[in-house]
């Protein structure tokens, strides 16, 4: 098996560079980053944590707290599936099934290193009259939590928005030393990078057994990315990589799992997550997305203006009846109106917890002429049925359409056309097809409201 270097730990900073192997195709290379609060467009993996129930290898564990718990994080899960393969606790066939559905590599997991140790731990506790929160990690991977930094928390803080910039200021970015022996060459420790949420958690409230439970629990996630720039036509494009396989180390190749953010300096709205064999729109160029033995390639397909952002003009949108799967010419529906389009899924349970504001939105103008909602449901054919049934239960009588979620992708498709792959999405347009709001998330379902109405006003 190929062994793993020294070399995957080490994050370096640096001009990325292309090169083009054929006539509008480019061969991308990636830089490894470490992800910081101030960085754009960047993604996390959320990694599953367990609670340790015996601690009796653990010392340090600070006196003064009575309630407290100690999770072990794993830093590879190939690497730990494939141990347990070869200690024969899972078969061969659950193996590369995992393997299968993660795009991994056996060739890449390889156990020969006995240079890093695959796990490290984390201390939590309350203090439940001062209402705090205390964080230990052992970042020297010792199981001895005395030598390592206590971050202290106040629970009010639990009030923060998940994913906002406030939870991400309240974060922890740190290091962990996963070095377990010395057979490196220059001694030089081994150290990945990770945060912490220590406000949020890796399943919903309700899945703990209890309050405390909940709150003892943090979310780990990911902190690296690979990052690449491209030229064309000069017009720079950046590219930001993110591998989908719970692991802390930085992967060297790209998979056919791995994601992508294309984006230029000027874009101000969250750019559409893409993956191999996609289609992107970015910079008013159409650009094909290729894996080549683990490296990206890019096909500049030509010129196609991006119709997405705020202040162009909407393109001629369609969407499918809910009653008879006819194909609808929204264009021609929002014409000389102002327009509250929601994007939404019954999948999606932010998009349901935002209805409630809609439908007061909903009484408030649906006597107008001049003013329409429309919703744009991403559905799968077999759930038009259960779309219905949402759609009745919370008195949603304002237009609705749905597309297909396998055509999410193409390149004609409304959500497509329009840059949407984060649920709920609002765009909104004035009376001359206008995008003049477009904003993400339930969080900012009032503030969608407040501008559509300020703006019919």
């Amino acid at each position: 098996m190929k062994k793993l270097t020294l070399s995957i730990f080490i994050f370096v900073v640096c001009f990325s560079t292309y090169s083009q192997d054929k006539e509008n195709e480019y061969r991308i290379s990636f830089n490894n980053r470490v992800a910081s609060p101030s960085d754009i467009y960047v993604n996390s993996l959320m990694i599953p944590i367990k609670k340790q129930e015996n601690i009796s290898s653990f010392v340090g564990i600070p006196p003064q707290f009575s309630l407290y718990s100690i999770f072990s994080v794993v830093v590879n899960k190939e690497r730990e599936l494939l141990e347990n393969y070869l200690a024969g606790n899972i078969s061969q066939k659950e193996f590369e099934i995992y393997l299968k559905n993660m795009d991994g590599d056996s060739t890449r997991v390889d156990i020969h290193p006995k240079y890093y140790k695959n796990k490290f731990h984390i201390y939590t506790a309350l203090d439940k009259k001062k209402q705090t929160k205390h964080i230990i990690v052992d970042c020297n991977n010792n199981l001895d939590f005395s030598d390592d930094k206590m971050y202290s928390f106040d629970t009010k803080d639990y009030e923060t928005k998940s994913w906002s910039s406030i939870e991400d200021s309240l974060s922890l970015y740190l290091q962990v030393n996963i070095t377990s022996s010395n057979e490196l060459k220059d001694n030089t420790p081994i150290k990945i990078n990770f945060k912490i949420l220590p406000f949020n958690a890796y399943e919903g409230k309700n899945s703990y057994s209890s309050e405390d439970e909940y709150f003892l629990n943090i979310l780990v996630t990911t902190n690296h990315y690979k990052q690449a720039s491209l030229c064309i036509e000069d017009k720079n494009i950046s590219i930001n990589e993110f591998s989908n396989k719970f692991s802390l180390i930085p992967e060297d190749k790209i998979s056919n799992k791995s994601t992508f953010l294309l984006f230029t300096p000027k874009d101000s709205i969250y750019p559409r997550i893409s993956k191999i064999g996609d289609t992107v729109l970015v910079a008013d160029r159409k650009l094909f997305l290729q894996n080549k033995k683990g490296d990206l390639y890019i096909k500049d397909l030509g010129i196609s203006l991006d119709s997405s952002r705020v202040g162009s003009f909407s393109p001629t949108l369609y969407a499918n009846s809910i009653d008879n799967n006819r194909i609808i010419n929204i264009s021609s529906l929002t014409k000389d109106k102002y327009v509250f389009i929601d994007f939404w899924g019954t999948w999606c349970r932010p998009c349901i917890a935002s209805i409630p504001q809609l439908e007061v939105l909903y009484q408030q103008i649906k006597n107008r002429n001049d003013v329409l909602l429309i919703g744009i449901a991403l559905e799968n054919k077999s759930d038009i049925v259960k779309l219905k049934k949402i759609m009745h239960d919370n008195n949603m009588e304002w237009l609705n359409f749905w597309e297909k979620q396998a055509e999410l992708k193409h390149v004609n498709s409304i959500f497509s056309k329009l840059k949407i792959d984060i649920f709920p999405t609002y765009i909104i347009l004035d009376k001359s097809g206008k995008i003049v709001f477009k904003e993400k998330g339930e969080p900012n379902t009032r503030e969608a409201i407040d501008y559509f109405l300020n703006l019919i006003d």
